[in-house]
């Protein structure tokens, strides 16, 4: 099916106008990656993510202005519109970033920085203070008396056996007490 010169250049003029969006939508993906300092693997996948979308602007846009068919001028106005954004607007909208980034970093992140740095620092002392208080008290539960039931300080076999033999002295002791006692004769 064959297209007219004017919704050929119809389409031509759509495909510039995708590729300047489309390269809107990468700068503001770059300026996100900047901003987060995103490892390999974000970029990466966020890359996977624009291709993604490229493509299916493109194929939305071949369907909408060619009834389908991929033509090259489609491809060839894409490329166009986003090489005329980063030689144009691009360059202004970078600069702009950069100067907005350094305002951020002086007015805002610094001072956040060094806010966070000191309270960092504050709870590091508290938390050292109370380690040491749980090694002291630790030091200390080492030192104290201990309970009575464990105490023993003549726990050889020989004491103890003294100490029957003494138990059993008294038990004589009194025993001959009540026998010479008086009261008990009588019984």
């Amino acid at each position: 099916m064959e297209l007219s010169l004017a919704v050929q250049m119809q389409g031509f003029l759509l495909a510039i106008g995708a590729g300047f969006a489309l390269a809107i939508l990468y700068d503001v993906l770059k300026i996100t990656r900047t901003m987060l300092r995103s490892t390999p693997s974000h970029v990466f996948w966020g890359d996977i993510v624009f291709m993604t979308v490229a493509a299916i602007v493109t194929f939305l846009l071949s369907l909408a202005a060619c009834m389908g068919e991929v033509r090259f001028y489609i491809l060839a106005g894409e490329g166009i519109g986003f090489c005329v954004y980063f030689l144009t607007v691009g360059l202004i909208s970078i600069r702009i970033f950069r100067f907005i980034r350094k305002v951020l970093d002086i007015c805002l992140f610094h001072p956040l920085k060094k806010i966070g740095g000191a309270i960092g620092r504050w709870i590091g002392k508290k938390v050292a203070k109370a380690a040491d208080k749980v090694k002291k008290s630790r030091a200390k539960r080492k030192n104290r008396l201990k309970q009575r039931k464990d105490i023993v300080y003549n726990g050889s076999k020989k004491s103890k056996k003294k100490q029957k033999k003494q138990k059993l002295q008294k038990e004589q002791k009194k025993r001959s007490k009540r026998r010479a006692d008086p009261k008990h004769e009588g019984h």
